[in-house]
């Protein structure tokens, strides 16, 4: 549903092209993937909170969680 909603408002998806680096420039967002560069007005960071390196102030903010579950 999320997907379709923002393609219906113009929005271009590329899949399976992990993005190397991500930064503004011009106003706008560069980001790199190994085989293309995308500018965009706005970009929405889907990555289960393993952004790691692409993101900083997001991996900062996010708080480790571990659950164990057992039965007998």
């Amino acid at each position: 549903g999320l997907l379709r909603a923002a393609v219906a408002r113009g929005a271009r998806v590329q899949e399976f092209s992990p993005v190397v680096s991500m930064r503004r420039k011009d106003g706008r967002w560069q980001l790199e993937t190994p085989d293309l560069t995308v500018s965009a007005e706005k970009v929405l960071v889907c990555t289960n909170g393993q952004s790691g390196r692409l993101t900083p102030e997001l991996f900062r903010s996010l708080i480790r969680v571990v659950v164990c579950q057992s039965a007998s």
